[in-house]
């Protein structure tokens, strides 16, 4: 049974922003704006901003190779604060950025996750339903917008964080894509699950002995209701990123406490594999493990 509630599952394997030209604001000279087009060192060598009290420093613009279909904006693996804001701007074919084809408002870069009435009284988000200072590093941050799709040769990225803590800010790296979705959506029952990475030794005595590590996260899913042509799609798909490059999947795009936890950069745990049976009924498993760094 294909799950119907929420927005349909989105998926994307291409990164334009690998081959963008960027620039723009001012940036660390030791980390420099075009680190966050790397995806080997994401968090040992980000983009740094250090001048966090100047909004004209705290931007920069991507210029694509060519106009294409934007649907996708991830800030990756960054560093900033519950106070911060972004602004996205995307210009058309021969626009101006005075009349872009989009632009976002200065929006929240942490929306809300948790109703007001699920927390105490006494919360320190209670007004703001965010998540706490405490817990604002249980997963990686990575900031996901995703606005309508549109036809655009450049975008730009604003960032409002004066009150950043450290004084300065990271971005480890940017993701630019168009997503695509089966007619159908996946089947209900996906599984979100933490792969531990804790090293555990036993002493003589049998006292327990461990190392914490972050753990991964692994998301499922599987489609049983696709055409020919999308269950291609997602063997390509699997020919393209193997089990080592960069893949994308939005269960809901449109729930914030979803994408916070269940979306993320990833590997194919294994290439999708699609099994035939009849038309709109081919099936294929999506297994999803988190890049960690």
């Amino acid at each position: 049974m294909a799950q119907t509630t929420g927005a349909l599952g989105k998926f994307c394997d291409t990164n334009l922003a690998r081959a963008a030209v960027l620039e723009g604001g001012r940036w660390s000279t030791d980390f420099p704006l075009p680190n966050m087009q790397t995806e080997e060192a994401f968090i040992a060598a980000p983009a740094r901003q250090m001048e966090v009290d100047d909004l004209q420093a705290c931007q920069f613009t991507a210029a694509l190779t060519s106009a294409r279909i934007v649907s996708l904006v991830g800030v990756m693996f960054h560093t900033l604060s519950l106070t911060a804001r972004y602004r996205l701007t995307v210009r058309a074919p021969g626009g101006t950025w005075e009349e872009p084809v989009l632009q976002t408002a200065w929006t929240d870069v942490y929306g809300r996750l948790f109703d007001s009435v699920s927390l105490d009284w006494e919360a320190s988000n209670w007004w703001t339903g965010q998540i706490t200072e405490d817990e604002i590093d249980l997963f990686q941050r990575h900031l996901w917008i995703t606005p309508p799709a549109v036809l655009g040769e450049a975008l730009r990225l604003e960032f409002d964080d004066v009150t950043n803590p450290a004084g300065f800010f990271d971005i480890g790296g940017l993701f630019i894509g168009s997503t695509w979705s089966p007619t159908f959506n996946f089947s209900r029952g996906r599984s979100l699950s933490l792969i531990t990475r804790d090293q555990i030794e036993e002493g003589p005595s049998g006292r327990l002995f461990g190392e914490s590590r972050t753990p991964r996260r692994q998301l499922s899913v599987d489609y049983s209701g696709l055409s020919t042509p999308e269950a291609y799609r997602w063997f390509d798909a699997g020919a393209r990123a193997r089990t080592t490059g960069l893949v994308i999947f939005m269960p809901d795009s449109d729930h914030e406490p979803t994408r916070v936890r269940e979306t993320f950069p990833a590997v194919f745990e294994r290439p999708p594999a699609p099994r035939f049976t009849y038309e709109h009924a081919h099936q294929v498993a999506g297994v999803f493990k988190e890049i960690l760094a």
